[in-house]
């Protein structure tokens, strides 16, 4: 959409950058490449707080896991998501500039932006995001968020116990 209309929608106009890493060796080379957002931190907003699991919580997990309670055998299970961000919906209107790559025929890159419906690296909710999305995840199948931190849960039936973290 044109930039003046995301002004008019009150839609916070920031930049992009494609960043490019390698994964892999000298030999084997394994690039990926990642739009990222820069929006500047320029003011202080606990309100975009996502919480870290303390390493207490990931131990107290391993204990779990290792202690006989004479219930049988147990599972310990650590999932990591993989672009995750991309999957949590954006909390606010943003708008990025677009790559060249993303524009059209007659598109100006100054005056054409992209509205975000999902979260975007580099955006300052973005881990907010990500956080109310894994806890509606975790709480649809059956898990009780922590009382000491939001990123360990228990089931609700099972004897089944989790950590989330959302590390980018």
């Amino acid at each position: 959409m044109p930039r003046n209309k995301a002004k008019q929608l009150k839609a916070k106009v920031i930049t992009v950058k494609w960043i490019d890493i390698s994964k892999g060796d000298n030999v084997n080379e394994n690039y990926r490449s990642r739009l990222l957002a820069r929006e500047i931190k320029t003011s202080n907003r606990p309100d975009l707080f996502a919480a870290t699991p303390p390493l207490e919580a990931l131990r107290l997990l391993i204990s779990e896991a290792a202690t006989d309670n004479g219930s049988g055998s147990k599972v310990l299970m650590i999932n990591d998501g993989s672009r995750a961000f991309f999957e949590a919906a954006a909390r606010r209107k943003v708008a990025v500039m677009l790559p060249a790559e993303a524009l059209e025929e007659g598109e100006d890159a100054k005056n054409t932006v992209g509205i975000l419906l999902q979260s975007l690296y580099g955006t300052r909710d973005a881990a907010l995001a990500l956080d109310l999305f894994g806890k509606e995840v975790m709480e649809g199948v059956g898990y009780i968020t922590g009382k000491s931190t939001p990123c360990v849960y228990q089931h609700g039936k099972e004897p089944s116990v989790g950590w989330r973290h959302g590390d980018d």
